[in-house]
């Protein structure tokens, strides 16, 4: 189910936003390594974590487990749009 919401980071808090091309804390790099996917805010160089309770944060990218996720390509509607588990 499409939201249009937009991961983005503010003040160092992910947030859930409607989606703007001008918004410069929404871009979000994904980087493959062989450890698996990260996630890394081209603005402030950090990574998407996972936090013990499941929330997300950001924090200085160390490749760990909580920083690697399974990016699928969002087909409907194309644009360089990925869902993220």
């Amino acid at each position: 189910m499409a939201t249009r919401l937009c991961l983005t980071l503010r003040n160092n808090q992910v947030t859930m936003k409607p989606c703007a091309a001008a918004d410069k804390a929404a871009p979000w790099s994904v980087i493959e390594t062989p450890n698996g996917t990260q996630l890394v805010n081209s603005v402030s160089g950090t990574c998407l974590a996972r936090l013990a309770n499941d929330n997300a944060h950001v924090a200085r990218c160390t490749f760990g487990d909580s920083q690697r996720w399974l990016v699928l390509p969002w087909i409907v509607g194309g644009g360089g749009r990925f869902r993220v588990r």
